[in-house]
């Protein structure tokens, strides 16, 4: 297939090369070239590949992608199947783009041990709001055809219902291992939970949808939903689900919500910069196929650029991501101060954040104030010379002394990214 994208010439200027990248598919794909860049993007696609294609060749194929309001805030592993659906819109389809309401307020039991708070009408509608503007940022809404599931679900017979449940087995959908674990632990489940599969099988069988887009820790109830479909008679859907995307950390943790490692598309741009330039050089990869729309024949020679260019690549694609989620200039900005700070080490005193105290051991400081979970947790760090001081000089003197007093004003760095200042 002939590469529809410029080649990388100049490492110095790969921002330049990522935006063009995105304007070409922006612009218009057939559904070949759409394919040959989302395999870079996808983690499984059931039934396979030729029966995706048959879905997007349809002359109105409905491509379903919802958006499940829980909480305010969209973050850049979400951000993945919605890049999808934009790479599909590319191909001059619509994407039909369901709002759970209803569901929201069942909450998804995916990889929970406890059951979730139930959210009001006015939660769910204050968070589709906060959405729309994330998501916005990638899909094109006036391709978008919205509708919520409380028009689809609420209007249901408890005699369709019923009969729709008998189709499953209680014993199938029981096999959850979350769902086991609660048993096992005596944790209360309740029936919604359980029935939560089901309503998102309702879903695509009420819209006879054609194409699912979500992560793959959907994979479990899109399989169920196919299963359904075919019993019903109906064409069961395909479905594409993407890969979990790890945290910034060694742990390879996914990023999300509850663990507090994510990357708000509302978040500010030295934040964003910052976090994508702390992603580890094993992770680049990754997280640059995911974001950067490049073609699967470019594959090798990307993964050979970038192992010989790490840092070039990271840069690039911190200000090609923190552009798309706070524009050009801003991601200039937080380029430009990320330069100042860790490349001419030069720093201002708004840099830090000020925190009143009294006097007293480090330790037991940075436990106080909230900086550490524990002063194991401190006195970790210190141990590790990852918690510095900055001198008369203005460069930071690791400290090593873990009985260390602060009893006057000092300025602190804690790992790469944190700056604090200790007035007493």
């Amino acid at each position: 297939m002939v590469n529809l994208f410029p080649k990388v010439q100049d490492l110095y200027n790969l921002t330049d090369n990522f935006t063009e990248r995105k304007l070409i598919t922006n612009d218009w794909l057939t559904v070949d070239q759409m394919i040959s860049i989302l395999m870079l993007k996808v983690d499984n696609i059931v039934p396979n590949i030729e029966e995706l294609k048959k879905v997007i060749e349809k002359d109105n194929p409905v491509i379903k992608f919802w958006i499940d309001p829980t909480g305010l805030e969209i973050h850049l592993w979400h951000s993945i199947p919605i890049n999808i659906a934009r790479l599909i819109q590319s191909t001059g389809k619509r994407i039909t783009l369901i709002i759970w309401d209803f569901t929201a307020k069942i909450w998804d039991p995916t990889g929970r041990n406890t059951e979730r708070k139930i959210l009001t009408d006015d939660d769910i509608k204050k968070n589709y709001e906060q959405y729309k503007l994330q998501a916005a940022k990638f899909i094109n809404l006036d391709h978008t055809d919205v509708v919520h599931n409380t028009s689809i679900l609420s209007g249901i017979w408890i005699e369709e219902l019923t009969r729709f449940f008998q189709k499953v087995s209680m014993g199938s959908l029981l096999q959850r291992e979350d769902f086991k674990k609660r048993l096992e632990w005596w944790y209360w489940l309740s029936l919604a939970e359980v029935f939560y599969p089901l309503l998102m099988a309702l879903d695509s069988i009420k819209v006879n949808a054609d194409l699912e887009i979500w992560g793959k820790d959907q994979l479990l109830n899109f399989h169920i939903t196919r299963e359904l479909m075919n019993k019903l008679w109906l064409r069961p859907e395909t479905f594409i689900t993407t890969p979990l995307l790890p945290w910034i950390t060694w742990t390879w943790e996914k990023m999300s919500k509850s663990l507090n490692n994510y990357v708000w598309l509302l978040e500010n741009s030295t934040n964003v910069y910052g976090k994508i330039m702390s992603i580890p050089d094993s992770l680049l990869d990754l997280y640059i196929f995911n974001f950067v729309d490049i073609q699967q024949q470019e594959k090798e020679g990307f993964e050979e650029l970038i192992g010989k260019n790490p840092y070039e690549f990271k840069k690039a694609l911190a200000y090609y991501i923190t552009s798309i989620i706070n524009w050009d200039e801003e991601a200039q900005k937080a380029a430009d101060e990320f330069t100042r700070k860790f490349s001419k080490n030069t720093f201002n005193e708004e840099d830090f954040e000020n925190i009143d105290t009294e006097k007293g051991s480090l330790v037991a400081l940075l436990f106080q104030h909230k900086l550490f979970p524990s002063k194991s947790d401190a006195r970790r760090m210190i141990e590790s010379w990852a918690i510095k001081m900055r001198t008369a000089s203005s460069e930071f003197k690791k400290i090593n002394d873990i009985d260390f007093i602060i009893d006057k004003e000092v300025y602190l760095k804690i790992g790469k990214k944190k700056f604090i200042k200790f007035t007493i």
